[in-house]
């Protein structure tokens, strides 16, 4: 919507350059507001071992089991609805 506007009024030319403001605004906020967050006394063997308690939870890995059908799903429809429809 707000690229259709910009390009009736200023051009195509113009959608491009919002995008690069917009970009460089919200960039520019991150780096400034938002805090660090990689503590520099964290050690490596916590984050594995954190990452092994999470991959062992039978919860999370049902939610992701079911993230990746879906996915997989989309995929599938993406890559053969040309197909099916006799466009190449």
């Amino acid at each position: 919507m707000i690229g259709g506007g910009i390009d009736y009024f200023f051009g195509w030319h113009a959608t491009y350059i919002f995008l690069f403001l917009l970009v460089s605004f919200v960039l520019i906020s991150m780096w400034k507001c938002l805090p660090e967050t990689c503590l520099p006394a964290f050690e490596k063997r916590n984050m594995l071992s954190a990452y092994y308690s999470l991959l062992s939870n039978p919860t999370f890995d049902a939610y992701l089991v079911i993230v990746i059908g879906g996915l997989a799903g989309v995929v599938v429809f993406e890559s053969s609805s040309g197909v099916c429809w006799g466009e190449y």
